[in-house]
């Protein structure tokens, strides 16, 4: 039975490993993460080494996947880093439906008749024979 694990990972043919507890998960899986610092900065090229040891109850070590002398590898090449990229879609504003510009275009009919009839004379001269 595993009771706990850790992942030792070191950049490749540096001296010394780092030591990183991993957490149990459901299922006799464990996680965890390889440091930041390790991992380089974005785009640039990450060369580590690593192996991981499952311990008992008392602490002994009952698994183990690579040894410090013969470690796993894990490599992520110089990838060119994207600036710009397509970013977050844009929403339409509430302007742009047709309903608001139909809107808009009814009060402004509205307000087109409305105007006519209150501001059109409303004397009507009558005029009888002659000039």
């Amino acid at each position: 039975m595993i009771a706990g694990a850790a992942l030792y990972v070191r950049p490749r043919g540096a001296p010394a490993y780092r030591r990183v507890p991993l957490e149990g998960r459901p299922g006799g899986r464990y996680a965890g993460a390889v440091p930041a610092d390790l991992c380089g900065a974005p785009g640039t090229a990450v060369d580590l080494e690593y192996y991981v040891e499952g311990y008992g109850p008392g602490g002994e070590v009952r698994s183990r996947v690579g040894d410090a002398a013969h470690p796993a590898r894990f490599g992520r090449a110089a990838l060119p880093l994207v600036v710009g990229g397509p970013g977050v879609p844009r929403v339409p504003g509430w302007y742009t439906r047709w309903y608001v510009w139909a809107g808009v275009a009814a009060v402004v009919v509205g307000m087109s008749i409305g105007g006519y009839f209150a501001f059109r004379p409303t004397d009507v001269a009558i005029t009888f024979g002659g000039r």
